[in-house]
């Protein structure tokens, strides 16, 4: 139509001008409009790069999605898998695994439910027992001669071949009640200035539970190239634990303890260290001291700065609600 160039292009694509046919500019589908532009399936949808069979010989389901489904079943796996891990390591479990209480599929958690919505099977000749079966989230329609891959819910479901490709001068990324981001291999987030993030509740970080011989002798790696590095547990205990070394060094100043009751330096030999309102040192077996010169001085009062927290807790966060 004339009215904001709304175009749709089958084909062989050349450039137009009213009557005139002009220049190749491609091959394919183009639907364009320089107006508002809507694309909506109030049972789902699929868009999707990977080619299906469609030849005099055989035409395969609109639906298929052999190829995306496996790549999902996967991803549900390495999921669960880490979870496992994260859990055996004292980690948080992955919560898109294990509480079923979705509005998508009570029965299932999120991750699964939206791999067992891409698994749909509906009968292919009867329109209203397709519609049952897909209400009834079927994986297989046993009494159906014929069957057709369908989605079992509105979802839309996203399938790449290749790659995706999303710039945009700002994303907005927001889900009701769980969003996971996954990734087979590497998995890089960059900011060229600021990155936060933040739980209401808790935030696991686990790496190291799988042997590889990419880690580069490292397992989890914190560094601030300039500015402060700041660790704190405001509400509660801070805990330092390693199997092997600890060590606690500074290149070019002081390495300060501090505690408004005691120090307690301790070695599974017996021996300890104990510094509160005196000095204690303890050990079953000998005592040795070097020093060049020994001095006691009397006793003086030493105040040493500590950190103040903030004691107020946030109020519930209102959850995202969508309607639908």
């Amino acid at each position: 139509s004339s009215p904001s160039h709304s175009q749709l292009n089958l084909g062989h694509l050349r450039h137009v001008a009213d009557n005139y046919r002009g220049s190749y500019r491609g091959q394919g589908i183009e639907l364009r409009s320089d107006a508002y532009g809507a694309v909506r399936a109030g049972q789902g949808l699929l868009l999707s790069s990977y080619p299906i069979q469609h030849d005099p010989r055989q035409h395969e389901a609109a639906g298929e999605l052999s190829g995306p489904l496996a790549l999902l079943k996967q991803a549900n796996t390495l999921a669960q898998t880490l979870s496992r891990q994260s859990s055996q390591h004292q980690g948080l479990r992955n919560s898109g695994q294990q509480h079923p209480h979705t509005r998508l599929d009570p029965q299932r958690g999120a991750l699964p439910g939206l791999v067992h919505s891409a698994q749909g099977i509906v009968d292919a000749n009867d329109p209203q027992q397709a519609q049952t079966d897909a209400q009834h989230k079927r994986t297989g329609a046993a009494q159906a001669q014929q069957t057709t891959p369908h989605l079992t819910d509105p979802v839309l479901l996203l399938a790449s071949r290749g790659g995706q490709l999303t710039t945009s001068r700002d994303s907005l990324y927001a889900a009701a009640e769980s969003q996971s981001w996954l990734s087979g291999g590497h998995q890089s987030l960059a900011a060229g200035e600021q990155q936060r993030w933040d739980a209401g509740q808790s935030l696991s970080l686990i790496s190291g539970v799988v042997d590889s011989s990419l880690h580069q002798g490292l397992g989890l790696s914190v560094i601030s190239g300039e500015g402060e590095l700041l660790i704190q547990a405001q509400g509660s205990t801070l805990t330092l634990a390693a199997q092997g070394a600890l060590s606690a060094e500074s290149a070019q100043a002081d390495t300060t303890l501090a505690s408004p009751k005691r120090i307690v330096i301790q070695t599974a030999g017996g021996a300890s260290l104990t510094l509160d309102g005196g000095f204690s040192a303890q050990c079953p077996g000998e005592l040795t001291i070097h020093a060049a010169s020994r001095t006691y001085r009397p006793a003086t009062d030493a105040t040493a700065s500590l950190p103040q927290f903030r004691q107020s807790i946030l109020k519930p966060i209102r959850r995202l609600n969508f309607s639908g």
